[in-house]
């Protein structure tokens, strides 16, 4: 029985070219595609100077690919890769301090009600400083009115420098334990808010943690 043939011209083409790239090699079989400045493609066996920036093919004695270099970065390419691997960083940077915050929100509490103790705590700690400021306040204004009282002896001669030196330290004093009790105030919620976060993130990584353990039949 007669064997059919049939005529492949884009295989024989592929293959006279596959040829002529073995032919053409040098001996360790390194042939090279490169682009010239007018953006030509050329085959050689020693890659031009001018050429190694531009990037080049490297191809087996078969003609297959063996390795891609890509055309060296301008310095403008340079710097948006500089700092898309900047970002890059960073946003690895800010996951694992979020992953270490959250690790140590579950090691920190066994449930919401040591959270609730926790800020209790805290806030009996500024509550602690409010009255002590308040207690304060009263203290000075008890003996800024004693001094005034004493400075009534003096109505008729020089009130002493060290009278006049106390009477101004407590009046300076006073506005200083005010503005102290509004730090506390400022601070008490802070701690309020914190906590509230706190507790409102244990609740979702407990409800995650619950999802993802799988149950026991």
């Amino acid at each position: 029985m007669a064997s059919t043939r049939f005529n492949r011209p884009g295989l024989a083409v592929v293959g006279s070219f596959c040829a002529v790239l073995v032919a053409g090699a040098p001996a360790n079989g390194e042939t090279y595609k490169v682009t010239d400045e007018r953006g030509h493609v050329q085959y050689t066996d020693r890659v031009p100077a001018e050429s190694v920036n531009r990037g080049m093919i490297e191809l087996s004695k078969q003609g297959m690919t063996k390795k891609v270099v890509d055309p060296a970065l301008t310095p403008e390419q340079r710097k948006i890769e500089e700092e898309k691997e900047e970002r890059k960083r960073q946003e690895r940077l800010a996951t694992a301090r979020v992953r270490a915050q959250e690790n140590a929100l579950l090691s920190s509490y066994t449930s919401e009600s040591d959270i609730d103790v926790a800020k209790r705590r805290n806030l009996a700690l500024v509550g602690a400083g409010i009255l002590s400021a308040e207690a304060r306040i009263k203290a000075l204004q008890k003996r800024s009115d004693a001094l005034e009282k004493e400075k009534l002896f003096y109505e008729k001669k020089p009130v002493p420098e060290k009278l006049k030196r106390e009477i101004a330290s407590v009046a300076a004093e006073i506005p200083k334990q005010y503005e102290l009790i509004a730090q506390k105030n400022m601070e008490a919620l802070t701690v309020e808010q914190k906590y509230a976060q706190q507790k409102e993130r244990y609740r979702e990584l407990k409800a995650q943690m619950a999802r993802e353990t799988p149950k026991l039949q």
